[in-house]
């Protein structure tokens, strides 16, 4: 038993298990998300509720997975880089600025973070749908099949996801 526990908490360590990333990229989705519609739209009151909403889901996000992955240069870097246009998008939203770009902005936060990862292997159901969304979002084609780096197919009634990259 004590020989079970000591490998649990060594792989816990080794894995920088700081907390369940799936369930937390949902939740920070939750705020993301409404934050982007709402100033894609140019709904100035509601934008900044939205951020509102982000700025603490964040904060909260970092503060448990910055250091997630100490050995990738990547991933504290795309925290780092995300702390700046965060602050660059709430500034904008605040003095009612270019909206436009301010969602832009937090589309291109939402991407890094699901090349992050999808470097890392981790597999969140909601990346595989922004690959496709942001073509359809802006009138673009639909990648070809080949060029996805993870593909949906039914197998027996069940979506199946097979990562090719």
């Amino acid at each position: 038993m004590l020989r079970r526990l000591s490998i649990l908490l060594l792989a816990a360590l080794l894995t920088g298990c700081g907390g369940d990333i799936i369930a937390d990229s949902a939740e920070l989705d939750r705020a993301l998300v409404p934050a982007i519609d709402l100033t894609r739209h140019q709904e100035p009151e509601p934008a900044r509720a939205a951020m509102a909403e982000l700025l603490p889901a964040w904060e909260e996000f970092r503060e448990r997975y910055h250091g997630y992955r100490p050995a990738d240069p990547d991933w504290a870097a795309v925290f780092a880089e995300i702390d700046t246009l965060i602050a660059d998008v709430a500034d904008i939203v605040e003095d009612g600025d270019d909206f436009a770009f301010a969602a832009a902005n937090l589309v291109d936060m939402r991407m890094m973070l699901a090349e992050l990862r999808g470097a890392a292997g981790i597999e969140y159901y909601l990346d595989v749908l922004a690959e496709l969304w942001e073509p359809a979002a802006t009138g673009g084609d639909r990648p070809p099949a080949g060029e996805c780096r993870r593909c949906r197919y039914r197998r027996n009634g069940v979506i199946v996801l097979v990562s090719t990259g």
